[in-house]
């Protein structure tokens, strides 16, 4: 049976005798090169009881997707090694991660990169400088939607 966010920020589901299990918090992947962001998103994110992991280049993003397994990535486009839409496509195209929500957090505000962003993939697009609510918003929304893959 698929998992879903419960009683706030963990997956749940119904194990073969129905019993509700709990499990641990909603994973969030910070992949972003600004350690001050990083840091900020990190401190508000876990006040919200998300558990936090942050990779500050491409390369290093991608090799924690596979160790941390989030449930969402939040990923910035400019970024040294690889950029952010790199590891959308390898995120998207890829079985083992296809299923993971990717949020953009980038101040390439442009419709052409948005528009191209989402046609890759990535469920949200919020625009630097952000407003904090908004983007807790746009996570909870994004987590609240069945991933592409159909997975949650």
């Amino acid at each position: 049976m698929p998992e879903k966010p419960c009683y706030g920020f963990f997956y749940c589901f119904k194990n073969r005798n129905g019993a509700l299990v709990i499990m641990n918090k909603i994973k969030i992947l910070l992949i972003e090169d600004e350690r001050d962001i990083c840091k900020m998103l990190t401190h508000v994110l876990t006040k919200q009881g998300y558990e936090v992991a942050a990779a500050f280049d491409g390369i290093e993003g991608l090799s924690k997707v596979k160790i941390f397994r989030p449930a969402l990535v939040l990923l910035d486009v400019n970024m040294p090694r690889i950029d952010g839409l790199q590891i959308l496509e390898q995120l998207k195209t890829s079985p083992e991660t296809s299923h993971i929500h990717v949020v953009m957090c980038t101040a390439r505000a442009h419709i052409d990169d948005v528009e191209k962003a989402l046609g890759m993939g990535a469920e949200g697009y919020v625009a630097k400088p952000f407003s904090i609510v908004r983007l807790l918003s746009k996570i909870k929304d994004v987590l609240d939607t069945p991933s592409i893959s159909g997975k949650k």
